[in-house]
């Protein structure tokens, strides 16, 4: 997977220009939405559920697979709504008023879609700031939205490729389920 340097170098998000980025991803402390509560990310594991955004409501969904990547720099992203922050590298992509965008993409002023309470509202980002620190990331892929709620924000499972990548895990989960199916069957 490696880390990827921003080749343009047109880093719109104040004070992260030149910085390198490794994929989509976040520290191990952040809090992930789940059934039960929200746990690490670093703390989860494949098979587990987590909740997922889907046109207003947070439905569970099971995590296909936990990616752990080499350190990697990372920007705190804050709002102008509230002090709360969230701490990710520039590649992940976050729901927003104009699709999922990544980080490094985004601008203060821009929005991204926050579930506080259960409820879901765009928050204008206030600063995106490096944080001059690295350290392994963590990523999830997810079934049927390909999204998950990463410290309040709806998350996307990927940047690169995303609707691509998204029918071709559609079409894994769908073959999995019927070989489970299948051998379920079997054993009727």
């Amino acid at each position: 997977m490696g880390k990827h340097s921003d080749v343009d170098n047109d880093l719109p998000g104040a004070g992260t220009r030149g910085i390198e980025y490794s994929w989509d991803c976040f520290p191990k402390s952040t809090l992930i939405e789940t059934p039960s509560g929200k746990i690490p990310i670093g703390d989860l594991s494949e098979g587990e559920m987590v909740l997922s955004y889907k046109k207003g409501i947070l439905v569970p969904r099971r995590i296909t697979r936990k990616l752990v990547h080499e350190p990697a720099p990372l920007v705190n992203v804050t709002f102008e709504s509230d002090d709360v922050g969230m701490i990710c590298t520039l590649g992940h992509s976050f729901m927003t008023d104009k699709g999922y965008q990544s980080i490094k993409k985004l601008s203060p002023g821009d929005s991204i879609m926050r579930i506080s309470s259960s409820k879901a509202a765009h928050s204008c980002i206030k600063s995106i700031a490096p944080t001059g620190t690295t350290e392994p990331v963590f990523n999830l892929y997810t079934q049927g939205e390909h999204n998950f709620i990463a410290d309040g924000c709806v998350a996307h499972n990927f940047t690169h490729f995303r609707m691509l990548r998204v029918v071709m895990h559609d079409i894994y989960d769908s073959l999995c389920d019927l070989k489970n199916e299948g051998l379920r069957l079997k054993y009727l």
